[in-house]
């Protein structure tokens, strides 16, 4: 089954709500994750992970066994000797892609391609920052959806609806992986957070987090923050995309300044919302 973890979960002064998510699923779905363009996303990377880590962690199977039948939805459940055909077929193939990798990486081949027979047999994590949900659930929490991707959605759902969105004013940030999913300066003007750490610097622990999702690991000090976030921000080329998972809330002395893209507002819609990228009513570190 998937796996949910709400990172960080915000709220603006006009009620529009950001929301940050670790999540887990069986790769086959990937693919059908990746559609939903109102996402900013960062995940496990095939590229990045040691091939002998890898295939110690290839244990997803399909949640359903259904029969097939035209069209993309599956038949009833299999029973008797086909349930069992089906499933030795499928721990057949994971057996000969573990080999398969094993042999490649014994070779000398990089990871980025001895990895790549083991994907249909690995876990996804990922993380997701995103506004605009409603077409994701509207699509997924559905039994015409496939099962892995509606277990999937209706956990993301579920998690989301139960969780205490945390009200961020001006100058306040959604952080997903800082400590406590958001930083707010201490009372009196003070530059820092009740941890002592400033915006800067709970911004680049936020980003490196985000970022090590590539290989499953996470550190979350400082120092480790500053080493990861200089490689994102400062290599040619730079690897943005850490950035577009923090976000401050859009006020309406932004929008009343004349100059909308200085403060990272990207577009305003036909309905009058104003956008940083994906998101909407926040602005986007990364813009």
């Amino acid at each position: 089954m998937s796996k949910v973890k709400v990172l960080a979960a915000s709220v603006n002064d006009k009620g529009q709500k950001i929301a940050s998510v670790e999540v887990e699923y069986g790769r086959i779905v990937h693919g059908e994750v990746m559609t939903h363009r109102s996402f900013g996303r960062n995940g496990a990377s095939s590229r990045a992970i040691p091939t002998k880590a890898m295939r110690g962690i290839l244990t997803f199977s399909p949640e359903k066994w259904g029969s097939n039948k035209s069209g993309m939805q599956a038949g009833e459940e299999l029973s008797g000797l086909r349930l069992v055909f089906a499933k030795f077929g499928w721990e057949f193939g994971r057996t000969t892609a573990k080999m398969s990798s094993w042999i490649m990486s014994k070779a000398g081949l990089h990871k980025q391609w001895a990895n790549r027979p083991t994907e249909p047999y690995q876990w996804m994590k990922l993380v997701i920052t995103a506004t605009d949900w409603d077409n994701f659930f509207n699509l997924r929490c559905s039994d015409l959806a496939q099962p892995e991707i509606e277990s999937l959605a209706e956990g993301v759902y579920a998690a989301l609806s139960n969780v205490d969105y945390v009200h961020l004013k001006e100058g306040e940030w959604h952080t997903p992986y800082y400590k406590d999913g958001y930083w707010k300066p201490t009372v009196g003007g003070s530059n820092v957070d009740k941890y002592g750490y400033t915006l800067d610097e709970a911004l680049k622990i936020s980003a490196s987090c985000t970022a090590q999702t590539s290989y499953r690991r996470s550190d979350d000090s400082l120092e480790k923050a500053e080493r990861v976030f200089d490689r994102l921000m400062n290599d040619d080329p730079k690897h943005a995309s850490p950035t577009e998972h923090q976000a401050t809330p859009i006020t309406d002395n932004m929008i009343n300044s004349g100059n909308l893209a200085e403060h990272g507002i990207t577009h305003i819609t036909t309905k009058g919302d104003y956008y940083s990228a994906n998101l909407k009513g926040w602005v986007q570190y990364r813009h």
